[in-house]
């Protein structure tokens, strides 16, 4: 095998589609990326063995092949090289690379080893899929016992993340019978992606496409639960926010304690609502002008901060009752709700 690329070009692809590789491999072929020349160019690829990246860039070769290298080094020489340069490529026993007066040489693993994507069949197209991955990602659980939680779920036509302290939920038009949990790593993947991208969902598999870069992998097996049931039916208005103004509030009062997933206080008084914290050595509190009815929650500020920064620019209001999950919604933001479970203050 052997090519000519565009050193940037290849910089991007390489780092691109090693973003998906595990940290740590036993598997010496999975620390590396696939590299494939054909007539039609150069594509590179990643895995994980749940997710895969391909990235596909222009490229002259003159002899197609196909090898794997060890991501990490590979991308580490390519940031070090001459920006700019034309990066020539040629595979014998070691793959020699040559661009501009750097020079390196890698050992090569048989890319008849380098695992396959499964077969895919996601077939069914979510249009708004991708703007609601990327706002339910903060909610998503990475390594929860409960592994339906480990991911962000299609279902009932929303996009919903929980990781069973916080929620997060947007209407996204998708058929309402159309059920899919992508798994967070995968979403992690799909987030990185241009507006233009598209995301498919099938029984076993997704897919995204986003021009060069096509993602796929596998969906998560198993039944998310009825969201909908923690959001408590009872729960009043009880203050309108500027959700900026709360979350600076939060910044400065969790300074009280080193814990920063420690429940903080919010104690509305019908005009203001007082943000406060409590720690071991010292309390602190701050003030955030607020209209609607006394009230009190204790959240963790951790939460509140995610949850006010997807809110961020926006009059949020606050809904709540004795005990029961703070809930979060904006006439700014049509469809949009997030759900803090309470704590003890």
């Amino acid at each position: 095998m052997r090519f000519a690329v565009e050193h940037d070009h290849f910089l991007t692809a390489v780092k691109r589609a090693s973003g998906v590789i595990a940290g740590r491999n036993t598997v010496p072929v999975l620390a590396c990326v696939h590299i494939a020349a054909s007539d039609t160019g150069l594509k590179v690829r990643g895995t994980n063995l749940n997710e895969w990246v391909t990235v596909a860039c222009d490229a002259a070769v003159t002899a197609p092949g196909a090898a794997c290298i060890n991501a990490a080094q590979l991308s580490a020489w390519l940031a070090a090289s001459p920006k700019g340069a034309l990066v020539d490529f040629k595979l014998g026993d070691r793959a020699d690379l040559t661009a501009g007066r750097a020079t390196a040489s890698f050992a090569v693993f048989d890319s008849a080893d380098f695992p396959t994507p499964p077969n895919r069949d996601a077939d069914v197209e979510v249009p708004r899929g991708i703007e609601g991955l990327r706002v339910c990602a903060p909610y998503a659980a990475d390594e929860e016992a409960r592994h339906y939680l480990n991911g962000v779920a299609i279902n009932s036509g929303h996009a919903v993340a929980t990781n069973g302290h916080i929620l997060a939920a947007l209407d996204i038009g998708a058929p309402v019978d159309l059920a899919a949990i992508i798994p967070t790593l995968g979403v992690r993947q799909i987030v990185q992606s241009s507006d233009a991208a598209r995301l498919f969902v099938g029984e076993y598999t997704w897919d995204c496409e986003d021009g060069p870069v096509v993602m796929g992998g596998k969906l998560i097996e198993g039944t998310f639960p009825d969201w909908q049931r923690a959001i408590p039916k009872d729960a009043l208005v009880v203050a309108t926010v500027d959700a900026d103004a709360v979350a600076d509030a939060v910044a400065q009062v969790q300074i009280a304690s080193s814990d920063k997933a420690k429940a903080i206080a919010m104690d509305g008084d019908g005009e203001a609502v007082a943000v406060s914290c409590r720690g071991d050595a010292m309390a602190a509190s701050a003030s955030v002008t607020g209209e609607g009815e006394p009230f009190r929650a204790a959240i963790s500020s951790r939460y509140a901060q995610i949850a006010m920064k997807t809110f961020a620019g926006r009059v949020v209001s606050l809904a709540s009752a004795a005990d029961q999950p703070v809930v979060l919604t904006s006439e700014a933001a049509p469809g949009l709700l997030s759900c803090i479970m309470q704590m003890r203050a």
